[in-house]
């Protein structure tokens, strides 16, 4: 009889943690009799395929946060405690979302296997809802960091009753699609949330201030969801910039591998990420990249060598636009450190990074 693991999740939306989340549940499904548990009230975004036990507890379905916080955070630890307890699950995983609060207190009343995954940058974690949900990591069974930087943090004695295990994301190379220098539109992508706080994009309209005054032909296409209020601002940013013909919004895209295809580099601004599934989109196919070196270290980790990619220090615009500048008087050396960092995706193979996750599974 195979084991039972139950994923546990509060998310529903697109987003590259949930995106993972549920890769991994779909993979362990070779190995595991594999339960998903969504505490959200919308159905997931991401598909699960049919060998997945799909369970919903929504116990929260009030828009009043007192309600949701109170009765609702009862109704979830009740729920979740009796699935545990009767299921008999050898490991449940989260992915460190809200659903961990629930979780943490079900530890309470009885015995089972907790294991989380930290998906954001902990030194830029300051809120106090950050360092509550930290100080939860220590009643964890083990912890898997993107990063040997991000691990390093809680390598401290307040963690070290807990396992902690480094797994990378998976490069999933779907596609058969490759940039080619000769044969795409010649504008920047940024694949990123519109959200000025994380992912930096002020940062870049300054960086194509500079560029704009030496090729102004060039434009730059802004995708992403937007963060409440951010759009806003970055708009107007635009706008009093001069660069309204320039630098243009287009949403959120379904076709991310067409969008990167048609561009001449992809650059992320973040001040800090996990693992960035937009650098490794990029590499998938080929294209030029330029990245912060964003806390914790994961784009520094997947672009680990001068010769796949540019990476420039977080906040600084000059750097950014030399770098871009670079990109188009060396048309070349672009393309070739694109197929470089293409070519050692390898490092992150789905199956290999499979094995990582079976690995610590089995161990805790």
């Amino acid at each position: 009889m195979k084991k039972k693991l139950l994923f546990v999740t509060n998310g529903s939306s697109h987003g590259g943690s949930l995106k993972i989340f549920t890769w991994l549940a779909n993979t362990m499904t070779q190995y595991y009799e594999v339960w998903y548990c969504n505490l959200s009230n919308k159905k997931p975004f991401y598909t699960l395929n049919k060998h997945i036990n799909y369970i919903e507890l929504n116990s929260k379905k009030t828009n009043s946060f007192l309600e949701r916080n109170t009765i609702g955070l009862y109704k979830n630890v009740k729920d979740l405690k009796n699935l545990i307890r009767d299921k008999e699950f050898s490991l449940v995983i989260n992915f460190a979302d809200h659903s961990l609060y629930s979780l943490i207190v079900v530890k309470c009343f009885i015995k089972y296997k907790l294991l989380v995954s930290q998906r954001v940058d902990p030194f830029s974690c300051i809120r106090n809802t950050d360092k509550l949900r930290h100080t939860f990591y220590k009643y964890t069974d083990g912890l898997v960091c993107q990063t040997y930087s991000a691990r390093d943090y809680f390598n401290t004695a307040k963690y070290n009753k807990i396992k902690k295990y480094v797994i990378a994301n998976p490069a999933f190379r779907k596609t058969n699609i490759r940039w080619d220098k000769e044969k795409n539109s010649g504008y920047i992508i940024c694949l990123a949330r519109i959200d000025l706080k994380q992912k930096r994009q002020d940062i870049l309209i300054e960086a194509m201030k500079i560029v704009h005054n030496k090729y102004p032909f060039v434009k730059l296409h802004l995708y992403g969801k937007e963060v409440e209020g951010s759009l806003k601002i970055l708009k107007n940013m635009i706008e009093v910039s001069g660069l309204a013909d320039t630098v243009l919004y287009c949403g959120v895209t379904n076709n991310v591998y067409e969008v990167l295809k048609q561009a001449r580099m992809m650059i992320l601004s973040s001040d800090y990420e996990g693992i960035p599934n937009a650098i490794i989109e990029a590499m998938e196919i080929g294209l030029p990249i330029i990245s912060t070196d964003c806390s914790p270290g994961g784009a520094k980790l997947l672009l680990d060598t001068t010769d796949k990619g540019i990476i420039v220090e977080r906040g600084n615009p000059i750097q950014m636009a030399e770098a871009i500048i670079y990109y188009i008087e060396h048309a070349e050396t672009a393309s070739i450190m694109g197929a470089n960092a293409h070519n050692s995706l390898s490092r992150f193979d789905e199956n290999k990074i499979a094995a990582e996750w079976k690995n610590v599974i089995e161990d805790i």
